[in-house]
């Protein structure tokens, strides 16, 4: 099945009108259709009918097959719509020119300068432009007093008027004069003299009091002078009438010293820059000469040549007890000292003093005088121990001691390389007792290539041993000649 072929259609053309109006289109199409998509191409500067909803079209575009559309009619001019048809086979194809029968237009006339489009075909357009030509030149022609009427204006500068019943040529007036209305006139209206537009007194008839306000409030004296004044003040006094209280008032607040004074004042150079002068002058009030003297890091204003400040205002050298310093920057230096006193600084610091409690003689070498035991306030003393012994309390001193009744081992390893089968190895010394074992020796391990063997009273698998053959005897199985079997064990 091929795909579908689109016909559009719309109801009416619309007039220019101040309010939207509702346009239903419509679309046929061949070969079973099974969905439509209307768009809007394109659309009067101006119109919004691309945006939102505007009857059954969304953001300029429409899924039913005979939509709805809601145009702008206060907007004249030309709405262009599209509209494509697919089927199981594929969409028929996409408009190309405005006179495709997939693309249709609606006009919206303004005030009857656009016609009604030939109903035999709606895409016609040149015959639809031929017969709004012939149709705008026939309302012309009527409009001038039918067929045949010539239009009376014959010389540059008439006007074309109308009396009761006619069309009427009014011949160009005198230079100078005015077109003015006058009901005298069969016409309404004559070329007269413009009295009272020459030169006239701002206070005339000419102008209302509302413009005179206007005028007057932009003249900076607030009074209207000759028009040949350049409008640039001339010099003249602060004080004058020219200035109200209020502006003075305004200027002097701006003025450092508050004070209107001339620019030949000793205490100001030509260039308006304060020269030298006290501080302590009158140009200063108390509560300036207090900020300043706040900011002076001593709280007194001194002199340059102080012996307390170098040339480049760095304090000198001086005692930290001086006048300079108080007793509360004292105190925070002293506290910033680790020995909270100051003394030379030749020293290396190191601590000195006699030594305490465990400690004893005196720094910088002290000597261990006793340990403190862990649970209570008992000082252990130092007692005499030799070398090899171990440390025990007796009372409260620490003396050396020797372990008793034997309860060390001198610790064994021995290797043995066994053949396949049973094997009973030799040791060097026999293990000593020990009943917390299965072996009841101090056997510590048999491990074979590696891995440690268990002890079993008949061994019949490569990692378990016994001692049936002795005390100082280790039987094992081996699964291979060449094994490596390890015996660790305590004396």
């Amino acid at each position: 099945m091929p795909s579908p072929q689109v016909t559009c259609g719309a109801d009416q053309v619309l007039s220019y009108d101040a309010s939207a109006r509702t346009v239903s289109l419509s679309a046929t199409a061949t070969n079973n259709p099974t969905s439509y998509l209307w768009t809007i191409l394109s659309y009067p500067d101006g119109s919004d009918i691309a945006n939102g909803v505007k009857g059954d079209f969304t953001n300029g575009e429409s899924t039913a097959q005979n939509p709805d559309v809601e145009i702008d009619a206060a907007l004249w001019g030309a709405y262009v719509f599209q509209c494509v048809a697919t089927n199981n086979a594929g969409q028929s194809s996409v408009p190309t020119a405005d006179k495709d029968a997939g693309q249709l237009t609606v006009i919206v006339k303004s005030q009857d300068l656009f016609y009604e489009m030939p109903g035999e075909d709606q895409y016609n357009w040149d015959e639809y432009l031929l017969r709004t030509l012939i149709k705008m030149e026939q309302d012309i022609v009527t409009a001038m007093g039918g067929p045949g009427a010539v239009i009376p204006l014959t010389d540059k500068g008439d006007l074309l008027t109308r009396d009761a019943s006619d069309n009427v040529r009014l011949p160009v007036g005198t230079d100078g004069f005015v077109l003015t209305a006058d009901s005298a006139e069969t016409t309404g209206v004559k070329w007269a003299a413009g009295a009272g537009l020459s030169g006239h007194p701002l206070g005339g008839v000419f102008h209302t009091a509302s413009l005179l306000a206007d005028v007057n409030s932009l003249i900076s004296d607030a009074n209207l002078d000759d028009s040949g004044d350049s409008r640039t003040p001339t010099q003249h006094g602060l004080g004058s009438a020219l200035h109200s209280a209020a502006t003075l008032a305004e200027l002097n607040a701006l003025v450092s010293d508050a004070t209107l004074i001339d620019t030949a004042d000793s205490r100001l150079s030509d260039a308006r820059t304060p020269t030298a002068h006290d501080l302590a002058g009158s140009e200063h009030n108390p509560s300036t000469l207090a900020q300043l003297n706040a900011k002076v890091s001593d709280a007194t204003l001194i002199d340059t040549a102080d012996a307390r400040l170098s040339d480049a205002r760095t304090p000198l050298a001086h005692d930290l007890a001086g006048g300079e310093h108080n007793s509360a920057t004292l105190a925070q230096l002293n506290a910033k000292v680790s020995d909270a006193t100051l003394d030379a600084n030749t020293a290396s610091r190191p601590p000195n003093g006699a030594a305490g409690g465990q400690l004893g003689d005196s720094y910088p070498n002290p000597t261990v005088r006793g340990l403190r035991e862990t649970s209570g306030p008992t000082e252990l003393t130092a007692g005499a121990i030799a070398d090899g012994e171990y440390l025990r309390r007796v009372g409260s001193t620490l003396v050396g001691g020797t372990p008793s009744g034997g309860g060390g081992f001198t610790a064994r390893e021995e290797e043995f390389t066994a053949s396949l089968g049973a094997n009973e190895f030799s040791l060097a010394a026999t293990p000593g007792s020990n009943g917390n074992t299965v072996s009841g020796r101090n056997i510590l391990g048999v491990y074979r290539n590696g891995v440690r063997s268990r002890y079993v009273a008949s061994p019949t698998l490569s990692n378990e041993f016994n001692q049936s053959g002795g005390n100082d005897k280790i039987n094992v199985v081996a699964q291979s000649g060449g094994e490596i079997f390890v015996v660790v064990y305590g004396e």
